[in-house]
């Protein structure tokens, strides 16, 4: 299914959608990388095959497709500090799966995708089962001066990123976080977790 990105400035600027076509260029990556925490795997195997969308001079948006997950984050060239005003996250999943809910009222409930309240929100991570063996774990990494994002429930088998209403002001020449969907079964997302 079709899911929406897109980051909106406070001076209207909407970075992830253009009216031209952006330039793209590719690359892939296979390398080590040592986990400094003690871990089941102490090293990492790192292998992605890349998709950079060049959005004029001030921005791009890249795309990485995993062994086992996918992930997109923004990058910004911008000379002065920019201001965040929304950012678009959706993941739209051709089933109804089985979703692990959490927030402050309740630690932990388990319900298909189509059945949540959609007046309540989860902190990320968000895991998910198919019902055959198959987990997905929608999560974040990198939040370096940026706010953490909550998840909603939105139409039929969709989840939304949610911020406060204004994100804030940020250096206009940064990454922004990767968002991402691990995907596994029952044995390998805990052996990788861990």
């Amino acid at each position: 299914e079709d899911s929406r990105r897109s980051l909106t400035l406070s001076d209207g600027r909407v970075l992830g959608v253009a009216k031209f076509n952006p330039r793209a260029s590719r690359r892939s990556a296979d390398d080590t990388l040592m986990n400094l925490l003690p871990t089941k795997h102490r090293v990492i195997r790192d292998r992605y095959n890349e998709l950079r969308l060049r959005y004029g001079k001030y921005y791009s948006v890249l795309f990485r497709v995993y062994d086992n997950g996918v992930a997109y984050r923004f990058e910004s060239a911008f000379p002065e500090d920019i201001e965040v005003r929304e950012e678009v996250s959706e993941w739209n999943f051709a089933a109804d799966l089985k979703v692990y809910w959490a927030n402050e009222k309740n630690p932990f409930q388990e319900l298909p995708l189509s059945q949540i309240d959609r007046a309540t929100y989860s902190y990320l991570p968000v895991s998910m089962s198919d019902g055959n063996g198959h987990l997905f774990v929608l999560a974040e990494v990198d939040l370096f001066d940026y706010p953490n994002m909550l998840l909603r429930a939105g139409e039929g088998n969709s989840l939304f990123g949610e911020h406060p209403k204004m994100i804030g002001r940020t250096a206009g020449s940064r990454t922004f976080p990767w968002r991402l969907l691990t995907i596994g079964d029952d044995r390998e997302l805990p052996e990788e977790a861990g």
